[in-house]
């Protein structure tokens, strides 16, 4: 019986392992500016970016709205690209991990690098585990408010 009941609380402790945490600055950015595009899309989208919102930072749908063709002088070359909107962008991946009794409650594994849209580099790394919204949980709560104010503390 001591065995049995060891095994499971073993198994109780290793399902409620976190990931660790990381918060990783590679080169220096502009601080001033703070218009960002996500550069793909996820389910989190609305939230994450109401999140950035409030903590300064303008979050843009499209990444670019305009086509540029640059032509050389004897009219010989021609090269088309997409005009940025912003300078820095969010290469974000989140994966649930585990749900909730509350409704819309999941807790999710959060991977952003914030990329240089004219270096194309990527200039920070953060990773973090948290809830969507509130449950019965000890672990880290609301996941867009924790990246949002980590993102918001490097940001300079």
């Amino acid at each position: 019986m001591k065995k049995l009941l060891g095994i499971l609380v073993l198994g109780l402790l290793t399902s409620c392992t976190t990931i660790p945490e990381k918060a990783e600055v590679y080169s220096s950015i502009d601080p001033k500016n703070r218009t960002i595009v996500f550069l793909n899309s996820t389910d989190w989208d609305h939230e994450f970016r109401v999140s950035l919102q409030k903590h300064g930072f303008k979050v843009l749908k499209f990444a670019s709205r305009e086509q540029i063709t640059e032509r050389s002088k004897d009219f010989t070359e021609e090269k088309s690209f997409n005009k940025a909107e912003a300078r820095y962008a969010f290469d974000q991946r989140f994966r649930r991990k585990d749900f909730c009794l509350a409704p819309d409650s999941d807790l999710l594994e959060a991977k952003i690098e914030v990329v240089d849209l004219r270096s194309n580099e990527v200039v920070m790394y953060f990773q973090r585990e948290g809830w969507t919204t509130t449950c019965l949980d000890t672990r880290p709560k609301y996941l867009f408010k924790i990246l949002a104010e980590e993102i918001n503390s490097y940001w300079k």
